[in-house]
């Protein structure tokens, strides 16, 4: 992901396959209360960028947490409810949602398409 080589969903595909290969203890699927938030402005201050996508995506419900890859335009949002994320897709389907004033991408982790 840090030099462009591999998609940011596609590394969180990548880690996870590897932590079952090391005999992790892992959930069948991705948890449904974490969503990718593609296309935010690039920042090297990880709680700043935190701030905005807190932000961003509290009117949907509570966060549990909310992390930014420094400098590469990318993060993840994770909710208390499941249904919180549930909302955002739901609004993102017809409306366009915004951190920091950019219009972003938003996507639900899953292990296959």
């Amino acid at each position: 992901v840090r030099i462009g080589a591999i998609l940011p969903l596609d590394a969180a595909r990548v880690m996870y396959c590897c932590a079952a290969i090391l005999g992790l203890e892992l959930l069948k699927d991705f948890p449904n209360d974490m969503l990718l938030v593609q296309g935010m402005r690039k920042t090297n201050d990880a709680s700043q960028g935190r701030i905005y996508l807190v932000d961003a995506f509290k009117e949907f419900g509570a966060i549990d947490g909310a992390a930014i890859a420094l400098e590469k335009g990318f993060g993840f949002v994770r909710f208390v409810h499941p249904q919180s994320a549930d909302l955002v897709l739901e609004r993102f389907r017809s409306a366009e949602i915004e951190v920091q004033g950019v219009s972003v991408m938003i996507y639900k982790l899953r292990l296959s398409d």
